[in-house]
């Protein structure tokens, strides 16, 4: 579990030669920790009669250009959406907006279960969902939006037939990457989810089984910490997106260089050569505690700044 504190902070958003004060503090709900900030300060009334600049959030001024490389989404979309959540480029945009200042922005900070999605099973939207109810019924003045990582920033593929990043999506994420400690700073909640064991694995995750090697020819393959994946394969391949690929006639592999060895070895002596392959089908599982995630320490760090 999360250990028990309250943190009370005072600080000052600067907007032209405005301020905005907030007070932060924190609970212990459910096993998670909610941040709350409550904003005093400006008035709807005294909103109307500023200049458009000024009806901004602060969040919004965490980097230049900001609502182009990152989307708010609006809490009150999430219980229709599907599990697993869709990446943030496959929402409709009806389900963004640009905060304003009377809204309630959340910043989630949250483990990623596997390499490829962080909550295929939705252990961790339900205990975000309530969290974030929660600080909406402390905090709510306006619209309640949602920064989570996933629905948020442009994200990889999770499953087969979606497409790459574009090389425009590449950049708006590398953007995204920048500004959120300032962001994690600048929204009115962080939201620390964190489940209180890991999320169940796919029914078929680790299963260890074999092919002949001349069928890996159809597959890409890629390099990720020290382990082979297939992150692209043709559609009538029986081997999954993102399986590992252990070894090649009981030689380990633990580079593409290696398969590929091992494969044109095996093709020059012609005789039958088999790959041990592991299924992964949202890639490799993450078992570190959160304490241990350089991202998630980041995060909280700067909820408490």
């Amino acid at each position: 579990g999360l250990t028990k504190f309250v943190l009370r902070v005072k600080r000052v958003h600067t907007l032209g030669n405005m301020g905005v004060s907030s007070v932060l503090c924190s609970e212990e709900i459910h096993g998670s920790t909610v941040l709350q900030k409550s904003k005093s300060g400006r008035q709807k009334d005294d909103v109307a009669k500023m200049p458009d600049d000024f009806t901004m959030h602060p969040v919004c001024q965490a980097a230049k250009d900001l609502n182009k490389n990152v989307d708010f989404v609006l809490l009150s979309t999430l219980p229709a959406l599907p599990h697993p959540w869709p990446r943030n480029q496959d929402l409709p945009r009806s389900m963004v907006s640009i905060p304003s200042t009377n809204d309630l922005v959340l910043a989630v900070s949250h483990t990623w279960f596997y390499q490829r999605h962080p909550d295929p099973f939705g252990t961790e939207s339900i205990i975000t969902l309530d969290l974030a109810r929660r600080a909406v019924a402390e905090h709510m003045s306006g619209e309640a939006l949602l920064f989570y990582d996933y629905l948020s920033v442009t994200q990889r593929p999770f499953r087969k037939g979606q497409a790459e990043r574009s090389e425009l999506q590449q950049r708006y994420f590398e953007a995204a990457l920048k500004a959120m400690p300032r962001l994690y700073i600048l929204a009115d909640a962080v939201l620390h989810v964190e489940p209180p064991a890991f999320s169940s694995p796919a029914h078929d995750d680790g299963e260890v089984y074999s092919v002949d090697c001349s069928r890996l020819y159809g597959a890409t393959l890629a390099e990720f910490n020290s382990e082979v994946q297939i992150v692209g394969m043709r559609e009538c391949e029986s081997f999954g997106l993102f399986d590992r690929v252990l070894s090649v006639d009981g030689v380990a592999v633990k580079s593409v260089a290696d398969v590929r060895k091992a494969m044109q070895s095996a093709e020059l002596k012609r005789t039958p050569s088999f790959a041990l392959l592991e299924r992964a089908p949202f890639g490799p599982r993450n078992l570190s505690p959160a304490s241990d995630r350089g991202w998630i320490y980041l995060e909280r760090f700067c909820s408490m700044v």
